[in-house]
C-alpha cells in the first residue's frame, strides 16, 4: 500500500511540472505550440538616451512578453552661433571673432587671444593718455644728487626704497629727473623690475650693474645712451628692448646677462660698442638696424644660442671676434654698407651653414671664418680686394671657391684645412698667394695659378693629397719653398717663363710627379724628359719622384745636385753621376727605396763609388 501511494505521488509531480512548463512557454519561439497564437503588442515609443549635438540618442517599446525594439536618435548637431570680437584695453586682455554652439556652447571657431595694449605713458606722468588711470606708482626713498647747473635730479643709490620694482619718479623737489648716475643700483640684488620715465636722457655706467634679479626693465624713448656696463650680469634679465631714441650702446652694456633671449635695437642706434652682448648665452636671433655704422669687438661674442644675424644696410664695419664662439649661428646677412668684416669676426661658429656677403665689403680679415665647419659654400663678392690670412682656415664643409677677379692678395692660410675643397678659381687681379694659402685642401684636384700671381708662398699647396695638375701662370716669379710639398697624386707641373725663384722642396714627397714642363722662354729654368734644370744645365733641381725608368745617367753639363733632388724616388735602381759634378746637396738620394747603386764616374775629381 506504501508503494501504491509514493508512484501517485510520483505520477502527480510528473503531471504538475509539465502543466508548469507549457503554461511558461506560451510566448516562447515558434517551435513552441502556441508561439503562433500570440501577437506582440507594443506600446509607444519610450525615450531612453536623449541625444546631444555630436552623439546619438535612443528610443525603446516593449510588448508584454518582454520583446523590444530599440531605435536610433540621430545626433542634433551644433547650432552656430557668432561670438563676436572684443577689443583689448590697456590692461585687459581682448580676443578675436569666433563661433561656438549656441546649445553645448562648444567652440566652432576658435578665437584668439589679444594681449592687453599697455597703458600709454603721458610725457610728463605715469598717467595712461587713453585710460587716464595712473599706470605706476612712484618709488619712494631713492637718493639724488643735483645737477652741477642745479636744473635737475641725477639718481644716485637706492637709498632706503625696499620695492623690488622700482619706478622712478619724472620729478623731484620740483625739478625734472633727467639721469640714472654710475652705479645706481649696483648690486641690488633683489630688484626685479624697473620702469624708467620719460625725462630720464642717459642711463649711466654700471647703473645695474650685476642686479641678479632683475627680469624687466621699461626703457621710455627720451634715453639716447646706454653707459658702458649699464646692464652687466643681469643674469635674470630676459628680454630687452632699447627705444628709437638712443643712439649708442655702450661697451659691455648687456654683457653677460645669461637669460637674454630677445633683443630689439631701435632704429636710432649708431654704434653697438665692444662686449655689449657678449657672453648672452640664451640670445637666439639678432636685428641690427640700418641706422648702425658699427659694431664693436667682441659685440656678441659667445653668444652660444644664436641661431641668425642680419646686419643692416649703414654698417661699414665689424669689429674683431665680433661674433666669436657662436656656436648655434646658422645664417648670416652681412649688409651692403659693411666695407670691412674684422679679424676672428665669426671664427668658431661651427654651425654657421649659410653668409651673405654684401657688395662693398673690400677686406675680409684674418681669421674671419676660421672654423666655421659646416659652411659649404660663399659667395665673395667683386669688391673684395684682400682675404686675409686663415680667413676660411678649417671650414671643413666648403667645397668650392671663386676668388673674384676684385681679389689682389690672398692671406697666408687663408683656406688650409679646407677638408672638403673641391674646387678653386683664381680671379686675374690676385698677385699673391700667401704661405699655407690652401694647405691640406686633400679634395683639391687641381689648380690654374693665372698670370697676375707673382708669388706662390711657402707650403701653399702643400698636403693637398688630391691635386693631380698644376698650371703655374706666366707672371709668378718665386715659388716659396715646400710650396708642393706631399702633394701625393701630382702627376704634372707647368712653370711658366716668368719664374727666377722655386724655394727647396718645392715638389717634396710628391710620388706620383711624373713629369715637370718649364715654358721654352723661362729664363731662369728649363725641363728635360720632365726633370727640372737651372737654364744652364748646371743644376739639377728636381727629378720627377713618379717618373717611369730605373735607371737615370745625369747629364754631362750637371755640376752640382741639388738637396732632396731625387727624394723619395721609389722606382730609380740606379744612377750615374758624371765627372762634372762637384757638389750634391744634403738629402739628395734619401727615401729611395728601390735604389741600389750610384755609379760616379772615375774621372770625377770630387766624388767616387765603390761597389754601387
Amino acid at each position: 500500500m506504501t508503494i501504491l501511494k509514493r508512484t501517485l505521488i510520483l505520477i502527480m509531480c510528473v503531471i504538475l511540472s509539465l502543466t508548469m512548463a507549457f503554461l511558461f512557454t506560451s510566448c516562447e519561439e515558434e517551435e513552441s505550440p502556441s508561439e503562433s497564437q500570440h501577437e506582440h503588442s507594443y506600446g509607444e515609443f519610450m525615450i531612453a538616451k536623449e541625444p546631444t549635438c555630436t552623439e546619438s540618442g535612443e528610443k525603446i517599446k516593449a510588448c508584454s512578453c518582454g520583446d523590444k525594439v530599440i531605435e536610433k536618435i540621430e545626433a542634433r548637431g551644433h547650432i552656430e552661433e557668432v561670438v563676436a570680437k572684443v577689443e583689448p584695453t590697456c590692461s585687459k586682455s581682448g580676443h578675436t571673432a569666433g563661433k561656438k554652439c549656441s546649445v553645448c556652447g562648444c567652440a566652432l571657431e576658435l578665437v584668439e587671444v589679444i594681449s592687453p595694449l599697455g597703458h600709454t605713458i603721458a610725457k610728463d606722468s605715469y598717467n595712461c593718455t587713453v585710460c587716464n588711470v595712473k599706470a605706476y606708482n612712484e618709488s619712494q626713498g631713492l637718493e639724488y644728487t643735483l645737477s652741477d647747473d642745479e636744473t635737475y635730479y641725477i639718481v644716485t643709490g637706492i637709498g632706503n626704497c625696499t620695492d623690488i620694482r622700482v619706478v622712478i619718479p619724472y620729478t623731484y623737489e620740483g625739478l625734472p629727473v633727467k639721469e640714472i648716475g654710475e652705479e645706481a643700483f649696483y648690486d641690488c640684488y633683489s630688484l626685479e623690475g624697473v620702469i624708467i620715465p620719460n625725462s630720464v636722457t642717459s642711463i649711466g655706467e654700471r647703473a645695474f650693474y650685476e642686479c641678479d634679479s632683475l627680469k624687466s626693465v621699461i626703457i621710455t624713448d627720451s634715453v639716447t645712451s646706454i653707459g658702458d656696463s649699464a646692464f652687466s650680469w643681469c643674469d635674470s634679465l630676459e628680454s630687452v628692448t632699447i627705444p628709437n631714441s638712443v643712439t649708442s650702446i655702450g661697451s659691455s652694456a648687456f654683457y653677460e646677462c645669461d637669460s637674454l633671449k630677445s633683443v630689439i635695437i631701435g632704429n636710432s642706434v649708431e654704434s653697438i660698442e665692444s662686449y655689449a652682448f657678449a657672453w648672452c648665452d640664451s640670445l637666439k636671433s639678432v636685428i641690427i638696424p640700418d641706422s648702425v655704422i658699427s659694431i664693436g669687438d667682441y659685440a656678441f661674442e659667445h653668444c652660444t644660442s644664436l641661431k641668425s644675424a642680419t646686419i643692416g644696410n649703414s654698417v661699414e664695419s665689424i669689429g674683431y671676434k665680433a661674433f666669436y664662439w657662436c656656436t648655434s649661428l646658422e645664417s648670416v646677412i652681412i649688409g651692403n654698407g659693411v666695407t670691412s668684416i674684422g679679424e676672428d669676426a665669426f671664427y668658431l661658429c661651427d654651425s654657421l651653414v649659410s653668409v651673405t656677403i654684401g657688395n662693398s665689403v673690400e677686406s675680409i680679415g684674418d681669421s674671419a671664418f676660421r672654423g666655421c665647419s659646416s659652411l659649404e659654400s660663399i659667395i665673395i663678392p667683386d669688391s673684395v680686394e684682400s682675404i686675409g690670412i686663415y680667413a676660411f682656415c678649417s671650414c671643413d664643409s666648403l667645397k668650392s671657391i671663386i676668388i673674384p677677379d676684385s681679389v689682389e692678395s690672398i692671406g697666408g692660410g687663408a683656406f688650409e684645412g679646407c677638408t672638403s675643397l673641391e674646387s678653386v678659381t683664381i680671379g686675374n687681379s690676385v698677385e699673391s698667394i700667401g704661405s699655407y694659402a690652401f694647405s691640406n685642401c686633400d679634395s683639391l684636384e687641381s689648380i690654374i695659378i693665372p698670370d697676375s700671381v707673382t708669388s706662390i708662398g711657402d707650403y701653399a699647396f702643400e698636403g693637398c693629397t688630391s691635386l693631380e695638375s698644376v698650371i703655374i701662370g706666366n707672371g709668378v716669379t718665386s715659388i716659396g719653398h715646400d710650396a708642393f710639398e706631399g702633394c701625393t697624386s701630382l702627376k704634372s707641373v707647368t712653370i711658366g717663363n716668368g719664374v727666377t725663384s722655386i724655394g727647396y722642396d718645392a715638389f717634396e714627397g710628391c710620388t706620383s710627379l711624373e713629369s715637370i714642363i718649364v715654358s721654352e722662354n723661362n729664363a731662369s729654368y728649363k725641363s728635360i724628359d720632365g726633370v727640372l734644370y737651372s737654364k744652364d744645365g748646371k743644376e739639377l733641381i728636381c727629378y720627377s719622384a713618379g717618373k717611369d725608368g730605373a735607371s737615370f745617367t745625369i747629364p754631362d753639363s750637371v755640376t752640382s745636385i741639388e738637396s732632396d733632388a731625387f727624394r723619395s724616388c721609389s722606382s730609380l735602381e740606379s744612377v750615374i753621376i758624371p765627372d762634372s759634378v762637384t757638389s750634391i746637396g744634403s738629402g739628395a738620394f734619401s727615401y729611395c727605396d728601390s735604389l741600389e747603386s750610384i755609379i760616379v764616374s772615375e774621372n770625377n775629381a770630387s766624388y767616387k763609388s765603390i761597389d754601387g
